[in-house]
This record gives C-alpha cells, structure tokens and sequence, in this order.
C-alpha cells in the first residue's frame, strides 16, 4: 500500500500588504540580483542575503503598515490512513511597527500578533509521521504522548482522529478553547536554552 496522499488541495492568501512596498521590495533585490559582485559563489551568496536581509527590514515597517493577513484554508490531504485538514491564519494589526526594527518591537510584534488554527488529523497517519522520522518504537506509543495534552483539554483523540484548535491573542495560547500559556511558556524558553 501507499503512504503517500492521493489528493492533496491547499488554498493560501495574502491579504492588505502594501503594493507600493511591495515593488519596492521587488525593485531593490533585483538590483541586488544584478549588481552582485563576481566572487566565489558562497562569498556571493553571503553578499546578496545579508543585501537581502537588510532591504526587508528596511522595507518591514511599511510592508506591515496595512495590516497583513496570511492565511492556509484549508491544507486538505487524503491518504490511505483517512483525511487529514490543517487551517492557519496570521494577522498583524496595522501601523504595528514604526521607525527602526528593534528588539522590543519584535516583542511588541509577537504580542499583536493573532494566529488561528484547526487540524483534523488520523492517529494512524500520526503515526506513520513520527515512524518516518527515523524512530519507530515512538510512533507506536502516539496515544500514550497526547494523553497529557488530551487531560489538559488541548487535544482531543475521538474515533482514531487527532483534533485541535489554536488561537494566539495579545500574547495568550489557547488550544481548543482552553489556555495553554504554560505550553507556550515550555517551547519558549526550549528555543532560548532556557
């Protein structure tokens, strides 16, 4: 049998990003394209990304001035274990940043930041996911993992299918409707060595 999804839809949007930033973005990178100096290829590469990554922060604050919103909905996969479906959606308030990018504003970024998600998954494919990663002994034990995040509220395993939802606002998680700021609070302070 195949593991692989036999009919796979994904619908995307970006919405209310500045057009006026937006060719200015384009315009600037392709003079970065074609004024590249001729060095060795990695010394090349370094050049542009670090050109790159200085016009987007030049140009962050007014490409997020109207508000951006950016969505996945849905991500809709069948496969051979049942269908699976992921929604996701991220929105800034507008005019959030203003003058110089700076660390306190990414902070502020982060706090204005709304995020909305929903995924519909089969335990099974779960599974199957986590095998793939290159360690099978986990993947039989996926139900025994989740029970935790189902006694909390945050999952829920009903019928063989794996269901959540996340809201992100002003800073606070909630997951299915229940807060999971301390979940939040985990996976932080793991990406900041904490």
């Amino acid at each position: 049998s195949s593991s692989a999804a036999s009919d796979v839809y994904k619908r995307q949007a970006i919405e209310r990003l500045d057009a006026e930033a937006v060719r200015t973005v384009i315009q600037r990178l392709e003079e970065i394209r074609e004024h590249a100096p001729q060095t060795s290829r990695a010394a090349q590469r370094a050049d542009i990304e670090g050109a790159v990554g200085r016009v987007m922060q030049e140009a962050l604050p007014a490409l997020l001035s109207r508000g951006p919103r950016i969505s996945i909905d849905p991500l809709k996969a069948t496969t051979p274990e049942g269908d699976a479906e992921m929604a996701v959606s991220v929105e800034l308030p507008a005019d959030v940043i203003k003058g110089e990018p700076n660390p306190m504003m990414w902070m502020a970024l982060v706090s204005a930041m709304a995020v909305e998600g929903r995924l519909t998954m089969p335990l099974a494919l779960l599974e199957k996911q986590v095998a793939a990663q290159g360690d099978p002994g986990r993947a039989g034990d996926i139900k025994a993992q989740l029970a935790p995040l189902v006694e909390q509220g945050w999952v829920t395993v009903e019928d063989g299918v794996v269901k959540t939802t996340l809201d992100f606002r002003q800073g606070n998680l909630e997951l299915n409707g229940t807060p999971a700021n301390q979940l939040l609070n985990m996976a932080l302070g793991a990406t900041t060595g904490q």
